[in-house]
């Protein structure tokens, strides 16, 4: 019965991974429209004569404000649906796992897990980011497209801020959705297997936990947690995926320093992984890995 949770894993996964995309790709499409019409506006400050650079400049700032202004109800339509789709898949998947291993079927009620002020919030911080990054170009900019280039790289900020929202807190729901219904035993924490997925999901890949809510990740994780029928994770591991890899394959995961350093035995595998305090996981850093130091 476990041989089979991961293929139904993979599968969620893809879903989950396929509507992230699109909703990323509307929500993109929102940005560059907005970022077109802004372009003018950016080429006639970075080009203006010094006298008539504040003037630009309240102009420019007060179009990006009105922008923003307005993407910002749309993108939090996009991502109140997506919250409710993420929620019903994750109710599916939960119920899907449950009966592959012929477990009864109980879900224990609960409410969004980010309420909806929460998100709202992160999506003000984003549009401040986005005028924040652009007004510190500003004041830097010269006369020349490099000049151009960097307002809209200081504008971007806030827009990739924004699309991390959009994708991070439908998950989170897709997630809780899972870790609501009941279960016999324990939770395996299952990673995607592919070449973006970091070297520290891979190793907590086959992880068991007491509780779901034991559950750490990093922003745009496609990891999650599966109910167990019983206490033990009888599939392949991550570790073990990823030592039958070829050496070409290991290397793309692992970046070429942090495999060349692994390959001279400067550290093992199970030294990769750290977890901060915010819950997040993350991979460590080769100084430390060298130096044999703890993070915090």
């Amino acid at each position: 019965m476990v041989a089979q949770l991961r293929p139904i894993a993979d599968a969620w996964r893809n879903e989950l991974y396929k509507q992230s995309t699109q909703r990323k790709a509307e929500m993109t499409r929102l940005w560059l429209q907005m970022e077109r019409d802004l372009d003018p506006a950016i080429a006639a400050y970075c080009y203006a004569p010094q006298d008539e650079r504040t003037s630009r400049g309240r102009a420019l700032t007060g179009r990006l404000a009105q922008h923003l202004n307005n993407l910002i109800p749309v993108t939090e339509r996009v991502i109140r649906q997506a919250g409710i789709n993420h929620m019903e898949l994750g109710n599916r998947a939960g119920r899907s796992f449950l009966e592959a291993q012929g477990m009864p079927i109980q879900q224990r009620p609960g409410e969004p897990v980010f309420d909806e002020d929460n998100w709202r919030e992160s999506l003000g911080k984003a549009k401040d980011l986005a005028i924040a990054g652009a007004l510190a170009a500003m004041l830097r900019a010269g006369t020349g497209i490099a000049d151009i280039r960097r307002i809209q790289a200081g504008i971007s900020k806030g827009l990739s801020q924004m699309l991390m929202i959009g994708r991070d807190y439908p998950v989170f729901e897709f997630r809780a959705s899972i870790a609501r219904y009941e279960t016999t035993g324990k939770w395996v924490r299952l990673s995607a297997r592919a070449p973006t997925t970091c070297m520290a999901c891979i190793m907590l890949d086959g992880t068991i936990l007491e509780n779901a809510s034991d559950f750490a990740d990093h922003p745009h994780g496609l990891c999650y947690i599966v109910p167990l029928k019983g206490s033990t994770w009888e599939g392949e591991t991550g570790e073990e995926w990823f030592l039958g890899l070829t050496p070409d394959e290991q290397k793309g995961l692992m970046g070429e320093e942090y495999y060349e350093a692994w390959l001279v035995g400067e550290f093992d595998l199970d030294d990769l992984l750290l977890l901060v305090a915010a819950g997040y996981v993350i991979v460590r850093s080769l100084r430390d890995l060298r130096e044999g130091e703890d993070e915090n």
